[in-house]
């Protein structure tokens, strides 16, 4: 009876604490689970927080394209108006005056149209380039030869790039690579790749970029640059591939030639 009494204790005692145990098992199973949470839930929190300070960021740096977009204006409009006035004092015919006229009110709407988007084609960036090399050729006293080419594996209207992305390269070789040439000067766009990604090289003749950064046009062509490659770094965030901007002094390869060569790389947006 005594050892049947003891049996029914022992029992006991190990359903007591096999009881506690589970007990235990589970207080430590909710104190990781909370654990758990807890690190998740701050994650969750550190990424969201990240999420938007990079957005501010981005928003930020778009925000100082746009404004740049617009610095460019009153440049481009005074030299433009001062162009027409020149026409219009040395009395050149109407029709040149008139086809002047009509250029630079259609560019400068695109150029407005352009400030508030984030992408354009690249049918339409080519097209806007068009229009300001035309009137810049209108509007310099000496002959500039310009050309753009696309190689044929591009679809310009299915190819998204940043607006204004080219412009102030092609204003620099006017407003600074032509500013001593007079004769035989020669701006060449020359656009290669394929649907994912082209390569625009923009080359001139001209000075040249040493002799142009030495010049008064210096600080100007450094924020361009500094501008371009930040509109840069928000394009490769959109599109998840790598973007580049690399400008190189002709005399630098071959001390006979001269003028500057910008080369963007570009991926479909």
């Amino acid at each position: 009876h005594e050892t049947e009494l003891k049996n029914e204790r022992i029992s006991s005692l190990e359903l007591q604490t096999t009881a506690q145990q589970k007990s235990l098992t589970r207080k430590n199973q909710l104190i990781l689970l909370s654990v758990f949470v807890a690190i998740l839930l701050t994650l969750v929190v550190y990424f969201a927080f990240r999420q938007r300070a990079i957005k501010a960021q981005n928003n930020e740096l778009i925000a100082k394209q746009r404004l740049s977009g617009a610095r460019i204006n009153p440049h481009f409009l005074f030299n433009s108006l001062s162009a027409i006035q020149e026409l219009i004092l040395n009395e050149k015919d109407s029709l040149t005056t008139s086809d002047y006229l009509a250029k630079f009110s259609k560019l400068t709407r695109q150029m407005l149209e352009f400030t508030e988007l984030n992408a354009v084609s690249l049918e339409e960036e080519m097209s806007f380039l068009r229009k300001y090399l035309d009137l810049q050729q209108l509007r310099f006293t000496h002959k500039v030869n310009w050309q753009i080419d696309i190689a044929p594996e591009i679809s310009p209207a299915g190819f998204m790039v940043p607006p204004l992305i080219t412009q102030p390269f092609a204003e620099n070789a006017f407003e600074h690579g032509f500013k001593k040439a007079e004769k035989n000067n020669q701006l060449k766009i020359l656009i290669n790749g394929d649907q994912k990604k082209v390569v625009i090289e923009i080359e001139d003749n001209g000075i040249g970029l040493k002799q142009s950064l030495a010049a008064k046009a210096k600080r100007s062509n450094s924020k361009a640059i500094e501008l371009t490659r930040s509109r840069l770094a928000i394009w490769q965030k959109k599109t998840g591939k790598s973007s580049s901007l690399t400008i190189q002094d002709n005399s630098e390869i071959n001390p006979d030639h001269f003028g500057t060569k910008v080369t963007l790389s570009l991926p479909n947006l």
